[in-house]
C-alpha cells in the first residue's frame, strides 16, 4: 500500500473518531417555589436540591441548564413562551423540572403546581398552574423529545398514563455509537413525565430529588448512557412514595436518552481517594450555592482543584454585578458616621424591649453628590431630581432594589466586604459582613430617638418640628439639603422630614404577606404626624418615589 493511501485511512479513521455521539443539543429548565408569598410552607431545601441535578446536567451531561427560582405564575408561562418560540434540531432535547407545591381539586379531579405567588385559598384556580395547561403547552413545544419532571405533592395525577419499567429496543446492541444512534433514529416525539408520587403528599425535602442525582452519578451503564428505562428503574428504588411515569400525550413513543461527556468512551479510572474527596467537597458546596458554603469548602479542602471557581462563586454571590475596579478616592465616599452605642429601648407603641448593638449610622441621608458617582462608575443611568437639584440634596427616585445595589458597591470601593447577596430579584443580608447596609427598622428608631442619650422627643431632636425637619409645613413641597436643620441628640440630620427613608425590614414581618419594605422618617410630602419618629410607613421596593431617599449604616 502506497504511504499517501495509509495517511488517507488513518487521517479517515482519526476524523470518524473525533465526530461527536450525536448532533443534537440538550436544554434544562428548573422552575422553583421555595418562599411563598400566600401561606404556603416555605420549602427551603428545595433550591439546594435543584442546584446540585443542574450541576449534574451542567457538568456531566452537557446540559444548557436555566434555572427559575421564585417562580411565578407569569414566569413560569412566560419562560415556557420562549422555550415554545425556539427553533430546534431534530435530535435536540428539552427536560423541564418543577419542583413546587402541589394540589388536587378531588371535585374537578384536576392537579394544579403552586407557584411562587399563588393564594393559599383560590376559589377559581386562576393563580395556580393546572396540570392540564402545563401538558397543553409542553406538547406543542416543537422539540421532539420533551421530558416534565414533578417534584410536587399529587403531581401523580398530570397524567392517566402509567408505565412500568421496562428497557427500550435500542439498548439491547452490542455496538456503544450504534445504541446511539439509534436512540435518536426516527421521527417519533417523545411527550414523557415523571412525577413524585401518585395523587398523595410527597416529603418537603426530597427523596425524588436526591434519586434523580443518583441516577445522573450511577444509573447509566458502561456505556455512558442513561436511558429513561434506567433513569426510572433508579428512581423506582424510592417506594414511599413510589414514583410514576408515563406518556403525558398518547402515541408518542420516542425515548429520552441523558448522553454523559465522552460517553462511548473505553471508562477512566477513578482517581485517586483525594481527589474524589474534593470533587465531593465542591459538589456539596455547590448544591447549597451559599457564602457559607463556598467558604467551608477553601476551609476544608485538600487538593483544593476549585479554589479559583469558588473564589469565583464566592464573588458572585456578593456583588449584584461586578463593580469596575477603578477606585475612588476616599473623600469622594459619604464616611460622615456617628457611632450610635447600643442599648434597649421600646420601639414605637409596642411593650416590647428591643436590644440594639453599636452601629455607625450615615450622619445625613445618601446625596445626589454620593449616588450619582455610583452611577458614572456603573454606567448606569442616574435617578431624576425632579428639577430640585442634585449636589447635596438627597438623593430621591431609587428603588429599594437599587439602593442595596449602591451599599454593595460603596463597600467594595471602600475595601469592606459587600453585606447583601443579590440574585435577581432574592437579596439575603451577609452576615459575616462588615460593609455599607441599610439600617434595621429598630436601628433607625433607636437612632432617631437618641439612642442612649435621648431624651424621649416627640420628632428626631425636639418636639419643635420645623427646628429639626422640612415638612408639609415649611419645605414648599420639595426637597432640602442635607443637613440644613439642627441634629438631634446624636448629632444626626434630617432623621425626621425632608425624605423618608428605606429600610431593611418588611413591613408585615410575616414572610407570606405582600412584599413591601418600611420606609421612616416622613417627608416633605406629609403631614407633621409623619414626621414623628414612632411614625411606620411602607412602599414597594420595586418602585420610585421623589420622597423617598435613604441613608446607610454599617456594624461596629
Amino acid at each position: 500500500m502506497k504511504i499517501s493511501q495509509l495517511l488517507f485511512l488513518l487521517l479517515s479513521a482519526s476524523t470518524l473518531a473525533a465526530q461527536p455521539l450525536r448532533t443534537g443539543k440538550d436544554y434544562a429548565v428548573f422552575f422553583v417555589a421555595s418562599k411563598f408569598d400566600h401561606g404556603w410552607k416555605s420549602l427551603p431545601d428545595a433550591p439546594s436540591e435543584v442546584n446540585l441535578l443542574a450541576a449534574d446536567l451542567r457538568d456531566d451531561y452537557d446540559f444548557e441548564v436555566r434555572i427559575v427560582t421564585d417562580a411565578r405564575r407569569a414566569d413560569i408561562l412566560r419562560t415556557l413562551g420562549e422555550y415554545k418560540g425556539k427553533k430546534y434540531g431534530p435530535d435536540d432535547q428539552l427536560l423541564l423540572f418543577f419542583s413546587m407545591h402541589g394540589y388536587h381539586d378531588a371535585g374537578s379531579d384536576k392537579g394544579y403546581l403552586i407557584p411562587k405567588d399563588g393564594l393559599y385559598n383560590d376559589p377559581i384556580y386562576e393563580s395556580w398552574l393546572a396540570h392540564s395547561q402545563l401538558a397543553e403547552i409542553t406538547a406543542s413545544i416543537p422539540c421532539r423529545r420533551v421530558l416534565i419532571s414533578l417534584d410536587a405533592c399529587y403531581s401523580g395525577i398530570f397524567s392517566s398514563s402509567r408505565d412500568k419499567p421496562g428497557a427500550a429496543p435500542w439498548e439491547t446492541g452490542d455496538d456503544c455509537q450504534a445504541r446511539v444512534k439509534a436512540a435518536f433514529a426516527g421521527r417519533d416525539q417523545t411527550r414523557k413525565y415523571v412525577a413524585a408520587g401518585g395523587d398523595q403528599r410527597v416529603p418537603a425535602k426530597s427523596d425524588f430529588a436526591a434519586q434523580w442525582h443518583r441516577a445522573f452519578q450511577q444509573g447509566y451503564g458502561e456505556d455512558g448512557l442513561l436511558s429513561f428505562a434506567e433513569l426510572t428503574a433508579t428512581l423506582d428504588q424510592f417506594r414511599d412514595p413510589r414514583p410514576v411515569w408515563g406518556d403525558f400525550v398518547r402515541s408518542t413513543f420516542g425515548d429520552f436518552v441523558f448522553v454523559r461527556k465522552n460517553g462511548c468512551a473505553t471508562p477512566v479510572p477513578p482517581e485517586g481517594g483525594a481527589a474524589d474527596q474534593d470533587k465531593a467537597q465542591w459538589r456539596q458546596a455547590q448544591s447549597s450555592n451559599t457564602l457559607a458554603a463556598y467558604r467551608q469548602y477553601l476551609r476544608d479542602c485538600n487538593l483544593c482543584l476549585y479554589t479559583e471557581e469558588a473564589e469565583a462563586a464566592i464573588a458572585r454571590l456578593k456583588l449584584a454585578v461586578p463593580p469596575t475596579k477603578t477606585k475612588k478616592k476616599a473623600e469622594d465616599m459619604p464616611n460622615d458616621m456617628v457611632l450610635v452605642t447600643g442599648g434597649t429601648f421600646q420601639m414605637g407603641d409596642n411593650k416590647q424591649q428591643f436590644l440594639i448593638n453599636d452601629f455607625y449610622i450615615g450622619k445625613t441621608e445618601v446625596t445626589f453628590d454620593e449616588y450619582d458617582l455610583y452611577c458614572e462608575d456603573m454606567k448606569i443611568n442616574k435617578p431624576r431630581d425632579e428639577g430640585w437639584g442634585r449636589n447635596k440634596q438627597p438623593v430621591i427616585n431609587v428603588t429599594w432594589f437599587d439602593v442595596v445595589k449602591y451599599c454593595n458597591w460603596l463597600s467594595y470601593k471602600q475595601g469592606f466586604s459587600p453585606a447583601y447577596i443579590i440574585l435577581d430579584d432574592n437579596v439575603e443580608m451577609d452576615k459575616e459582613s462588615n460593609g455599607y447596609r441599610l439600617p434595621m427598622e429598630t436601628e433607625w428608631e433607636y437612632a432617631a430617638r437618641g439612642g442612649n442619650a435621648s431624651k424621649k422627643y416627640l420628632y428626631a431632636g425636639s418636639n419643635d418640628l420645623n427646628q429639626v425637619a422640612w415638612s408639609e409645613n415649611n419645605a414648599g413641597g420639595r426637597t432640602h439639603k442635607v443637613g440644613e436643620k439642627l441634629g438631634n441628640e446624636l448629632n444626626i440630620n434630617d432623621m425626621s422630614g425632608n425624605v423618608f427613608e428605606w429600610c431593611w425590614d418588611r413591613y408585615w414581618p410575616d414572610q407570606n404577606s405582600p412584599d413591601s419594605k418600611v420606609v421612616r422618617g416622613g417627608s416633605f410630602f406629609l403631614g407633621i404626624s409623619a414626621c414623628e419618629s414612632k411614625f411606620r410607613y411602607m412602599n414597594s421596593p420595586r418602585s420610585t418615589f421623589r420622597y423617598v431617599g435613604f441613608r446607610v449604616v454599617r456594624g461596629k
